[in-house]
């Protein structure tokens, strides 16, 4: 009986521990600030931000104050990831000024 207990209890340990991997559709630049999910409050574990090959122009990325001048640069085919390990990220309040024209890829997995 402890066995089938024990056996049950790391089989729920481990259900409630996979993750998933999620992308949304490539976000089209409009020469402005943009959350990667505005108004939706989505959680993530680690988040990977991506400029396509393509785009004519670097991205910014960061904070509510990303502009044309501000923010970490994204170069077209570069990327930045934010790792795990601390609290997890909150995918509306990570924003990027893209190009007109110019798209991001977002990827990001949560618990």
């Amino acid at each position: 009986m402890k066995r089938l207990i024990f056996s049950l209890l790391v089989t729920l340990t481990c259900l409630a521990q996979t993750s998933s991997m999620y992308s949304i559709p490539d976000i089209t630049g409009t020469g402005a600030t943009v959350a990667l999910t505005p108004g939706v409050h989505t959680l993530a574990r680690w988040v990977d931000v991506s400029a396509l090959s393509t785009n004519a122009s670097l991205v910014r990325f960061g904070d509510a104050t990303v502009n044309a001048n501000q923010g970490t640069p994204i170069y077209p085919g570069g990327n930045n990831h934010l790792q795990p390990g601390g609290p997890q990220y909150d995918l509306s309040q990570i924003y990027v000024f893209i190009a007109s024209g110019d798209k991001v890829a977002v990827t990001w997995q949560n618990y």
